[in-house]
């Protein structure tokens, strides 16, 4: 395990959350609104490639997480998850409410599919076992996966590498024969999390092994992958997949961040999940409303509802688990 974490890590990690995040505002953006620059050029660098990315973040983050403090590792996952989770799945209900199922965006015949009546079935995102979809909300998808290897993460901890390794393989290898994938193409319950999991099990074996040369080539595993899709859909997602191996094996090297910048990073990268989670209901509500294109329009409401998000119930959230810490912590 590694002693240290260089000390750019965390607040350029936090940016980059912020960042893939955009990339996918922007590429379901495309959906409803007209895309000048820069918002084309964000959607032109492939939201899955994006989601990629984020879930090696995700695996690096919850390896340290879970190294550093294993004792109430789900308390503190679920606090940090669920409250958000709720307020914009509640959200994403909004537009049946609204208008019902069957509307047409303006842009690639996405439609409205789904009724309000498969909120039940995402009180937990479990999407990973093939539940229903909420199709104002899809992005969901990805969250599934990412909480089924939160549940396994304990597990892993424990596994020798080579273990971890192979299981990675496999996925990979299974996401190669398959690149292209949505809630259509699902084949079997926890088909996504085999997919998609060797992104996040590359982040994860990359915190333990950082340090180690081979675990260099483990940045750059996304990049390798996903050539297959972007090559012919958005080439533009190659290249941000490979800037990003770059950083991350970069981040060894690289100064501090100055300190008058980290508070902002971090709140970036906070602001990010509350972002990814409430964009598309936004979106839909918008289209509703208005039938708006103003691709400006879509970007600062979703932004504007993510910090709302943030501020009213993430960070709530936050203080009340870590006073219940403090409240569970024997007295000496």
């Amino acid at each position: 395990m590694p002693a240290d974490i260089p000390p750019a890590t965390w607040p350029v990690l936090s940016a980059l959350r912020m960042f893939l995040a955009v990339v996918v505002v922007c590429n379901h953006m495309s959906i409803f609104a007209a895309m000048p620059r820069p918002y084309e050029f964000l959607h032109s660098l492939s939201g899955v490639d994006a989601v990629l990315l984020f879930l090696f973040i995700s695996g690096y983050s919850i390896a340290h997480s879970v190294t550093k403090e294993a004792s109430g590792f789900y308390r503190r996952r679920w606090w940090r998850i669920m409250p958000v989770y709720w307020v914009c799945m509640i959200v994403a209900v909004v537009p049946y409410w609204m208008h019902g199922a069957g509307l047409h965006a303006p842009h690639f015949g996405i439609k409205l599919l789904g009724s309000a009546r498969a909120f039940p079935y995402h009180l937990l995102p479990l999407d990973a076992l093939r539940v229903p979809p909420l199709w104002s909300n899809p992005a969901t998808w990805s969250l599934g996966v990412e909480v089924v290897l939160y549940a396994l993460a304990p597990l892993l901890l424990r596994w020798r590498t080579p273990w971890v390794v192979a299981v990675m393989v496999v996925s990979a290898a299974w996401y190669a024969k398959t690149p292209w994938v949505d809630g259509h193409h699902w084949v079997f319950p926890m088909d996504t999390v085999l997919k998609f999991g060797w992104a996040w099990l590359a982040g994860f074996v990359y915190y333990r092994h950082s340090r180690a040369l081979w675990a260099q080539l483990l940045p750059f595993l996304a990049w390798f992958e996903v050539t297959r899709y972007s090559l012919f859909h958005q080439p533009h997602g190659i290249t941000m997949c490979l800037v990003f191996g770059v950083l991350i094996v970069a981040l060894r090297y690289l100064p501090a961040v100055r300190s008058k910048a980290v508070p902002v990073l971090h709140w970036l990268g906070d602001v990010s999940y509350p972002l990814y989670l409430i964009h598309m209901p936004v979106m839909w509500i918008i289209w509703i409303a208005c039938r708006s294109m103003s691709s400006n329009l879509y970007f600062a409401a979703t932004i504007a509802a993510a910090v709302v998000i943030y501020h009213a119930v993430d960070l709530p959230a936050r203080a009340a688990v870590k006073k219940l810490t403090y409240a569970c912590q024997p007295r000496v």
